[in-house]
């Protein structure tokens, strides 16, 4: 390694010594590379202690800092090796192998210009590097970030009309499939002064196939959003009512071509049969889909036509197979096109990121374990670091080496067994990454009904078991059998007793069914599922600790407040009762109940409070408690089932 050269204060300007010594206590990176193998040649002190102790000088800088690989580092060493041209980036992420064990341990922020060396001739001698550490600045805007909850929550306020409408306008969701995995991103052009006119969509149709449509609509605005509602519209109710591809996009051309603003729109269509891996798709005037396969191997398929909708887009369909393991990509133009990048350019670009992606090759230490959730993630932010002048819409779907397995467990039909049986079932449904509305809608029902399984099928004391089923069915839906080897008491349905468990799981499944069979009482219920859109999850499989039930009072007397978490169901409801009693000297003094903290809410806490808030019935307080919840928790969930009113956190 080259090393400062000790040396007296210059005489004159350029003295070589100075330079130097100058260029080795740099506090900035820099780095002269050789050639088209970029051989590293020079580095400073910087530099040097970045890298360790690993041998670089006179070694190629895709094996001296082989990690750098699907970061796309070496690609623009190479595009400016070949062009001639500077390149500069601002606070690229760069994942390093400290201790070179073969695993990324260290993440790093730099700010870099990438500058062509040349000889006295002009020739390209190889390519110089100078960058500025700005890992500090980005931690600092991380945590800024984070404590920056208030600030992000009135500068949405300011802009909630355009949120909502982008929202109102898109799916919020993408089918949970068990032969299938899909995600999608969206990122508006400019969110501070209009909505977009990308749009996207995936649903089963009635023959079992897959729908996924990715469509782009010229310019910006509540014009252009507006027409992208109505095509989308319009679409997704030609294929719903079984309309072949192609008459189906001939008669959206024909809405386009006498809808304002609907001239020269785009769209690719691809029907999927989740099965087979077949593909029947279309694009008219759209950009080719890609399909990546489990090797990194990417390819796009043949286009179908050119023309766009409004201008005669009549395209005959053609024919593909997804393979096991394969990754298929949809996109707008604006994930690709870049002022100075021709489109053949990020194109390639593209494929190389997506194909990284696939493999799991120079991705961000928390990058999700889900294929297409990080092929999504991955190629948005890489695609759009330099900025992007338009909408960016991605959709990714991959077909599964493996369906979704059933899962199956059997309890003790003990109250104590209803946390271990929702934390099990939460679990298999944070692997399906569904939404927490359905997470929260699933562990309700089935605790319902195993609590009515161990409340009314066996009498106290006997032994028995409460069996538990969950399936995913071809079209998206959760299947779950709660049964047991009892026999239940009729359920009591007038109003103010108990009774209150089964009309829950009604309001939070699709369709229920209870059948008292020769073996004992079967439960079956059936639910839609959805995955979130822009969802990135951590790890894959979760594992969830049972929650403790905990009620704490605290505040002077006559402004008690008690503040719950973990489940309030048969074992806790009646522990939570003699606390508010004794907060609110036997129901004489007003209680505020904070429920935000709780993780499940029963049908036997619903009745709990309800009797607690029926002024004057037998056991209520004179007062009727104030119910506190936080925005979307599973109390609020269930209090809103149960007509309860509740108040958010203060200052939430």
């Amino acid at each position: 390694m080259s090393q400062a050269l000790p040396s007296e204060p210059a005489d004159t300007p350029g003295d070589v010594a100075a330079v130097i010594d100058a260029f080795d206590e740099s506090p900035a990176i820099h780095v002269a590379l050789e050639g088209p193998d970029h051989v590293i040649v020079a580095m400073n002190a910087v530099s040097r202690r970045l890298l360790g102790d690993r041998p670089a000088l006179g070694r190629p800088c895709r094996e001296a800092i082989p990690e750098l690989a699907g970061q796309q580092l070496l690609e623009r060493l190479d595009e400016v090796f070949d062009s001639g041209l500077p390149i500069t980036a601002r606070d690229w992420r760069v994942l390093l192998d400290a201790d070179q064990d073969g695993a990324i341990d260290l993440e790093w922020f730099v700010t870099f210009v990438m500058s062509p060396w040349r000889l006295p001739d002009g020739t390209i001698r190889g390519v110089i590097v100078q960058a500025m550490d700005t890992t500090a600045q980005m931690q600092a805007r991380r945590q800024a970030t984070q404590r920056g909850t208030e600030f992000r929550r009135r500068y949405r306020a300011a802009l909630d009309v355009i949120d909502e409408l982008q929202r109102a306008l898109l799916p919020s969701s993408l089918p949970v499939l068990p032969q299938l995995e899909l995600a999608a991103r969206y990122l508006l052009a400019d969110v501070e002064h209009a909505a977009g006119g990308d749009w996207f969509d995936g649903f089963m149709l009635a023959d079992h196939r897959l729908a996924v449509i990715v469509g782009d609509v010229v310019g910006h605005g509540v014009a252009a959003a507006g027409v992208m509602s109505q095509l989308r519209s319009v679409l997704a109710y030609l294929l719903d009512a079984e309309i072949e591809l192609a008459p189906a996009i001939a008669a959206l051309d024909r809405y386009a071509s006498r809808t304002p603003g609907g001239f020269a729109a785009t769209v690719c269509v691809i029907l999927i049969d989740p099965a087979a891996g077949e593909l029947t798709y279309v694009t008219c005037g759209h950009p080719a889909p890609l399909v990546v396969d489990p090797a990194g191997t990417a390819r796009f398929l043949p286009l179908t036509g050119h023309r766009p909708l409004g201008a005669g887009a009549s395209a005959t369909p053609l024919t593909a197979t997804l393979g096991t393991g394969e990754v298929l990509v949809l996109y707008s133009d604006g994930l690709v096109e870049r002022p100075g990048r021709t489109w053949e350019s990020g194109l390639a670009m593209l494929a190389t990121v997506v194909g990284d992606a696939v493999l799991g090759r120079g991705l961000p230490l928390d990058s999700p374990n889900s294929v297409p959730e990080r092929v999504c993630a991955h190629t948005v932010e890489l695609m759009t670091r330099p900025g992007h002048l338009d909408d960016v819409t991605m959709v990714a779907v991959q077909r599964r080496a493996l369906p979704v397995a059933p899962w199956y467990a059997q309890y003790p039909a003990r109250p104590d067994q209803l946390e271990s049986i929702r934390a099990d079932l939460r679990t298999w449904l944070r692997d399906l990454q569904v939404t927490d509305e359905d997470e929260t809608a699933l562990a309700l029902a089935v605790s319902e009904a195993a609590a009515n399984s161990i409340e009314h099928g066996f009498r106290p004391g006997s032994p028995g078991a409460v069996r538990v089923q969950a399936n995913l069915t071809t079209r998206g839906d959760a299947l779950l059998v709660v049964a047991d080897d009892g026999v239940w008491q009729p359920p009591i349905t007038k109003a103010g007793t108990r009774g209150r468990g089964l009309a829950m799981v009604s309001e939070a499944v699709d369709d229920f069914t209870v059948d008292a069979e020769p073996a004992g009482t079967v439960v079956r219920m059936r639910r839609r599922l959805h995955r979130p859109i822009g969802l990135v999850a951590g790890t894959g499989a979760v594992s969830i600790a049972a929650a403790q039930f905990r009620a704490l009072p605290s505040g002077p007397i006559g402004a008690r407040l008690i503040t719950v978490s973990g489940p309030v169901d048969l074992e806790s409801a009646p522990l939570l009762r003699q606390e508010v009693l004794r907060a609110g000297r036997g129901g004489e003094l007003p209680v505020t109940i904070d429920l935000t903290g709780v993780t499940h809410l029963s049908s036997a806490g619903v009745q709990m409070l309800h009797t607690l808030s029926a002024s004057g019935q037998p056991g209520a307080l004179r007062t009727p408690p104030v119910l506190v919840t936080g925005p979307g928790s599973p109390a609020a969930f269930v209090l809103d089932l149960a007509g309860l009113p509740h108040l958010p956190p203060e200052g939430g």
